[in-house]
């Protein structure tokens, strides 16, 4: 509601298409999070219940989890991609009553509850107003769910005061602002993109593109004619990065190689005695192809090697850790 009233007709979610992109404001997207809201507790959801959401990333994903909010339900958040049987035991765990899920996610779920449509459900206007629920710092919100690489996906329980916790922590770590863009890849129902692709922007009033196909193609498209300036990812894509980056450098030479390494420790070099950032100067053909605007990568999960850091420092790019 305060980000709603601060940035109001500023874009908060935007999608690409073929055309360009689809642009949701801050103001839409309080009014539609309550309209989702006003049609869940019509169609009997109480406070306190259960909704499981699962789908691809996309806009309609984030109004549907406020919508659950707002309605004073807590949201499951599930990856569209586990099988059915798995759906099934995190239903059975969590006690969810209703689904909330797109149309791909619903014909793989196969779920006998109630199940509600995003694309429907998140659209604006509602028939009937909003009763809106009390909430309180230990009220329920979510429970999202472990992956189960080590055994059984386990829940997590969050009240609307741990988001609040959370979020004041990664507002330190990591700095957003209201002229920022960032580019969601990693899936919403992770916590780590949950909290610093969604959570962080949102509260900064910067606006977050989701992209509506993930291929090499859509993403070069998303980052320039984004201008994003902002990507969430962890260990895994940033060493693919680093890969590629080296391989297409090695490609050219032995003498192109030891040019390319002695502009990096020159980059760090200067930047380290003046401050001064040479990147964009010396490596523009890199920052080229992630559009040309990126300013800050966040990282979550395992440590990076130190080789990691070192390339991306020498490039420019800084690649902060700490979630």
């Amino acid at each position: 509601d305060e980000v709603a009233e601060r940035y109001d007709l500023s874009p908060a979610l935007l999608r690409t298409h073929e055309d360009g992109f689809t642009r949701i404001s801050y103001r839409d997207l309080r009014a539609r999070s309550i309209a989702t809201a006003a049609r869940l507790q019509a169609a009997g959801l109480k406070a306190g219940e259960r909704v499981l959401l699962s789908g691809a990333n996309h806009p309609d994903w984030v109004i549907g989890y406020f919508g659950i909010l707002r309605a004073g339900g807590v949201a499951v958040p599930v990856d569209p991609g586990l099988e059915p049987a798995a759906v099934a035991n995190i239903v059975r765990a969590s006690g969810a009553t209703a689904a909330l899920l797109d149309d791909a996610a619903t014909e793989r779920f196969e779920l006998e509850e109630d199940i509600y449509t995003l694309a429907e459900v998140t659209l604006p206007g509602a028939k009937t107003a909003l009763v809106a629920p009390t909430i309180e710092n230990d009220t329920l919100a979510s429970i999202l769910y472990t992956s189960g690489t080590t055994g059984q996906p386990k829940g997590v329980m969050l009240t609307h005061g741990n988001f609040c916790a959370l979020l004041a922590s990664v507002g330190r770590l990591f700095s957003l602002n209201a002229e920022d863009r960032l580019l969601s890849v990693l899936p919403l129902h992770h916590a780590f993109e949950f909290a610093c692709g969604l959570l962080l922007p949102l509260s900064m009033g910067a606006r977050i593109i989701y992209l509506d196909q993930v291929d090499g193609d859509r993403l070069a498209y998303g980052l320039q004619k984004g201008r994003v300036t902002c990507m969430v990812g962890v260990p895994a894509l940033w060493q693919l990065l680093e890969r590629r980056i080296r391989g297409q450098v090695s490609t050219k030479g032995q003498v192109f190689n030891l040019a390319f390494d002695a502009g990096l420790e020159l980059n760090r070099i200067v930047g380290k005695q003046t401050g001064l950032d040479l990147g964009k100067l010396m490596f523009g053909s890199v920052h080229d192809r992630l559009g040309g605007n990126i300013r800050l990568l966040i990282s979550g999960g395992a440590a990076l090697p130190q080789g990691t850091h070192t390339l991306f420092q020498g490039l420019g790019l800084h690649l902060s850790e700490g979630y």
